[in-house]
């Protein structure tokens, strides 16, 4: 058929045609005077949207003519999907397109064309949100080279090879791993809420090192949230952890009192319910201890830890008084609902999030110091190892008498000890957090230490799923 036959041809069969039919019929047509007669004549039977996905795939003079049709947002698309740059660059300076002058420029093919108006500002916020549109890799490299901005360079290239490798290797090297108490993949997910007095230059970037995403954080004004993938307790991943924390500080970012650093553990290294209840048991009869020790040395708790991060030990006792905990049984999921609804929110110190499959501790505050970082990773890996091995250790193994003890009516210092000697077997690791116990003593907040002396005195059993008097 020529071009009249098929004009006829969709003008009486318009209301039967298909999206897709009708396009592949049209783009056949080869005269434009025709295309735009049956599109515009037939424009109510077609309809806006259908007319909008039709010419998105015609030539470059049909979509400039028919632009008018459309609103701004789909105007600027169909711009940016001409073929040729020269029918691009008649847009960029037009005063009805000025706001999205940097989305036109950013889709030109050409990187020539591009850096001539890269080049024109003086502004590094313009020229940055062009490099945050361009979507050719290559382009977009060649272009963050140009920027006169050192940290910036380094952190946005840091998503890309070879920089990648090459800021790893070039970082400090992480703390070898001691895998003694087992569980060598166990995974782990960090998020650290950082501030930066030139945020806005950081904003539109989405990952940092190319797997640790950026997040907005809208308790941080001047702020987001670098969120890991999931890492595993190995050198390799602490290595990447590390090399992250060396880029932000290098980078100008710093943490505040405002600033959070919640360490995930996925959820599925744990097998049964006793592991669980081990878990909560050593965590509630501890968790003064563990306020004072998820930090550094000298270091106040967050300025909102009662809000984001609550204590649970209420809540629990609370549980086992109600029986709660009666009818669980061995089934690790219905305890994992159970102890969803006791916590009927994620703020807390410790939550179990059923939904990602992790248990997340939000006590620690944010922290791009490494050391301290994984001073604090390690605190709550071997605080999950040491739950899951307990239940299958020998009667006799000193550890049960330390378990036993943490529930009695002791001093909290008695109970660091006693918890310290749970979870760790190295001296110089309950060196660490001994000292922080007593540094960040000084420091704790009566907001965080608002409960009663007496519930300090009662422990709780969740093996037994009853509160013990003493």
């Amino acid at each position: 058929m020529n071009d009249l036959e098929v004009k006829d041809y969709i003008t009486k069969n318009i209301k039967t045609i298909n999206l897709n039919n009708l396009t592949i019929m049209i783009k056949e047509i080869k005269t434009d005077a025709v295309i735009l007669d049956i599109l515009l004549t037939n424009l109510n039977d077609i309809g806006k949207d259908n007319l909008f996905e039709i010419i998105k795939r015609l030539n470059d003079t049909i979509k400039i003519k028919l632009l008018y049709l459309f609103n701004m947002k789909e105007q600027l698309e169909l711009i940016k999907s001409l073929d040729e740059d020269k029918n691009k660059l008649k847009f960029i300076d037009d005063k009805k397109y000025l706001t999205f002058q940097t989305d036109i420029i950013a889709s030109l093919k050409k990187y020539e064309n591009i850096l001539f108006y890269f080049n024109r500002s003086n502004s590094l916020k313009y020229k940055i949100e062009i490099i945050n549109l361009v979507a050719d890799l290559k382009i977009k490299i060649k272009l963050i080279k140009l920027i006169d901005h050192q940290y910036y360079k380094i952190f946005i290239l840091s998503n890309f090879e070879p920089y990648k490798s090459m800021i790893i290797k070039n970082s400090s090297i992480a703390p070898s791993i001691n895998h003694e108490n087992g569980f060598p993949d166990i995974t782990i997910g960090i998020e650290l809420e950082v501030l930066n007095d030139s945020i806005d230059l950081y904003s539109n970037i989405d990952t940092v090192l190319e797997e640790f995403r950026v997040k907005e954080e809208s308790t941080l004004s001047n702020g987001f949230e670098i969120i890991s993938p999931k890492l595993n307790y190995t050198h390799e991943d602490m290595q990447k952890l590390n090399t992250i924390c060396n880029i932000l500080k290098t980078c100008g970012f710093y943490t505040s009192n405002s600033c959070g650093g919640h360490i995930h553990i996925g959820i599925d290294c744990i097998n049964n319910v006793e592991q669980i209840f081990t878990l909560l048991y050593i965590y509630c009869n501890c968790e003064n201890i563990f306020y004072l020790i998820s930090n550094k040395e000298g270091s106040k708790p967050r300025r909102q830890v009662k809000i984001y991060a609550s204590k649970i030990k209420k809540i629990y006792e609370l549980a086992i008084r109600k029986k709660d905990f009666e009818n669980v049984g061995q089934d690790i999921e219905i305890l994992l609902e159970k102890l969803k609804k006791i916590n009927f929110e994620r703020y807390k110190g410790l939550n179990i999030n059923t939904n990602i499959r992790t248990i997340e501790f939000r006590i620690p505050n944010g922290e791009i110091n490494f050391y301290e970082l994984f001073c604090n990773i390690k605190l709550f890996v071997h605080l999950i190892q040491v739950s899951c091995k307990i239940p299958y250790l020998d009667e006799n193994d000193k550890r049960n008498s330390d378990l036993a003890l943490l529930r009695k009516n002791i001093t909290e210092e008695e109970k660091l000890e006693l918890l310290l000697n749970i979870l760790f077997t190295e001296e110089r690791d309950k060196v660490i957090y001994r000292n922080r116990y007593y540094k960040n003593t000084n420091f704790l907040s009566r907001r965080i230490s608002n409960v009663q002396s007496l519930y300090f005195n009662k422990g709780i059993d969740f093996k037994k799923r009853r509160l013990k008097q003493h």
